[in-house]
């Protein structure tokens, strides 16, 4: 009967850690710019190509010497070619030892849509105002009910928006800095099946219920940047963004049968698994950028490239607190390591009003295959990506670019607070398809 004592925290910490699906490394959606999303996101600290440099450097909106906006988006497909995410089960066990029911989930992987609006504005005093609205984290899982690994998780979202506003200025010929505060919303909702057969010391997958947590939060950081010009043709760019972190207040629901309310009763838990409020932190990680930007001179070629290290570590562990009238406190150690992604890209000017945009990165993923959950297919990736401008007018260029994610299988030997075990590996990959326009005013 102690496995009673596994009350709502624990059996939803299985769950968020388990939901960690995005097309950035752990759950970063690295789409910030259509522009950049063509070059792979090569020189993002460098390059300053339109105004989306709020985001990527806001020392960079010195380069801007008019009035812009830029807006668009970033369509993630459920899935282009097979699967987004499938799972190929290796023997998962009960803690028992006896095999764990249920299909291979489907398709774990859903669609989303990001957008990005950004907008600067030169200041006669040689300064720039910017201010930026994006979707820099986020995930997203759905799984069929039933599946072999319900009890890690049956799904999962994570949306967050941020609001950036910068300020730039021109320290002298080379150098310029810039800098901004950052407020980011966010909304959660996880969900998993649990396995109350197991957990009252009858016959495991006998008696499954369900628990879910929804809540939202509020976090704030900043960022800061520098812009080093060598030359008309070099730079050279650099960006620190601050930690956040996320405390999660909502609702803690479960679906709890008659027979396992009864047994929850008997054994002097009736408590247990009730409705009611709860709290999760998630931490969203420091982050820095190193980047260079060249244009070959009497050419129609530019290089980029960018060194983005991001500190994971800050997510050691999820601390989930059940308010009244399930009062418990359950941790779920994580131990993610820091990580680096390195890219690189290149621009062609094709004819003076098209042109073509190319770039290859390679992100690896935080996460130890000990700690990989049933939602987290993220392991390390190849990114391949192609993209292109289009002047309609002097003052009107609109963008497009395309990316695939090439995933490493990942590995999965998750172990929930019944015993059951998750055994198997993840295939995984995501297609990135983005949009936008430029319009100088």
């Amino acid at each position: 009967m102690n496995r009673v004592r596994f009350t709502a925290a624990a059996a939803l910490g299985a769950c968020l850690l388990a939901a960690n699906v995005a097309q950035g490394a752990g759950y970063q959606v690295s789409q910030e710019s259509i522009s950049g999303a063509g070059v792979a996101h090569a020189g993002g600290a460098a390059a300053a190509a339109d105004a989306s440099t709020v985001y990527a450097n806001p020392a960079g909106m010195i380069l801007i010497e008019e009035r812009q906006f830029v807006g668009g988006g970033h369509l993630l497909p459920p899935a282009l070619f097979g699967d987004s995410i499938h799972f190929i089960n290796q023997g998962s066990v009960t803690s028992a030892g006896a095999a764990v029911t249920g299909g291979d989930g489907g398709d774990g992987g859903v669609g989303a849509f990001i957008p990005n609006l950004y907008a600067v504005w030169p200041l006669q005093n040689g300064m720039r105002l910017g201010v930026g609205l994006n979707a820099p984290y986020g995930l997203a899982t759905d799984w069929e009910e039933g599946w072999v690994g319900r009890y890690n998780e049956l799904g999962a979202s994570v949306a967050t928006v941020n609001l950036n506003p910068s300020a730039a200025y021109r320290v002298n010929k080379h150098w310029s800095v810039g800098a901004g505060v950052n407020v980011m919303y966010s909304r959660a909702r996880l969900a998993q099946a649990v396995d109350f057969g197991s957990a009252l010391g009858g016959t495991s997958q006998s008696n499954d219920g369900s628990s879910a947590f929804s809540g939202s939060a509020t976090a704030f950081g900043f960022n800061l940047g520098f812009l080093y010009e060598l030359n008309a043709n070099t730079r050279f760019g650099a960006q620190y963004r601050s930690g956040m972190n996320f405390n999660y207040y909502g609702d803690a629901d479960f679906s709890v049968s008659a027979t396992a309310r009864a047994g929850l009763n008997g054994a002097g838990q009736p408590r247990a698994f009730t409705d009611g409020k709860m709290r999760a932190d998630l931490p969203i990680p420091d982050t820095a950028s190193i980047s260079v930007y060249h244009d070959v001179p009497d050419s129609k070629w530019a290089f980029m490239a960018d060194l983005t290290w991001t500190r994971w570590e800050v997510f050691d562990r999820l601390v989930f607190i059940a308010d009244e009238p399930t009062t418990t406190t359950n941790v779920v150690l994580t131990f993610w390591d820091n990580k680096f992604r390195v890219s690189g890209g290149a621009t062609y000017d094709y004819t003076p009003k098209l042109q073509l945009r190319g770039g290859l990165a390679f992100d690896d993923s935080p996460i130890k295959t000990l700690y990989r959950g049933a939602g987290v297919p993220d392991s390390d990736r190849i990114i391949v990506a192609a993209g292109a401008g289009y002047a309609l007018r002097d003052n009107l260029t609109i963008d497009f670019a395309y990316q695939h994610y090439f995933f490493k299988d990942g590995t999965i030997i998750n172990r929930v607070s019944t015993g059951t075990r998750l055994i198997g590996e993840f295939e995984t990959q995501g297609d990135w398809l983005s949009l936008g326009v430029t319009w100088k005013f």
